[in-house]
């Protein structure tokens, strides 16, 4: 399960290394372990991410949690794209994501700010 956090590790983070206090791949981790239970509004992130403290250590080694801003900031600043391919290249289908219909990187770009930036 550790993989998809080597994985994420490759996408650049933007912010100043004196600041970050939560890995760009946990962060990540967490919302794609969320997006794959059908949660994607920031809410429902955070709800998940509280439910699933133990799992998300035990499984990812994911030991500090970010607040909702974190969130918030950080995936407003992401490569939507870049996050895409790394799912894809996990083998992470477009179905898995409960999307079907919808090109992952798209998806990606919408939720997680991108060339558009929504924000959460």
């Amino acid at each position: 399960m550790k993989d998809i956090i080597m994985r994420f590790s490759v996408i650049e983070d933007s912010r100043h290394s004196g600041y970050v206090v939560h890995k760009l791949e946990h962060i990540l981790t967490i919302v794609m372990c969320a997006v794959l239970c059908g949660l994607d509004k920031l809410d429902e992130i955070m709800t998940y991410q509280e439910n699933n403290h133990e799992n998300l250590r035990k499984d990812f080694g994911i030991e500090k949690f970010p607040s909702k801003s974190t969130f918030s900031r950080v995936l407003s600043m992401v490569d939507g794209k870049a996050v895409g391919r790394v799912l894809a290249e996990a083998g992470i289908s477009v179905e898995e994501m409960g999307l079907h219909r919808q090109d992952l990187e798209e998806y990606f770009l919408e939720r997680m700010g991108g060339a558009d930036h929504v924000s959460f």
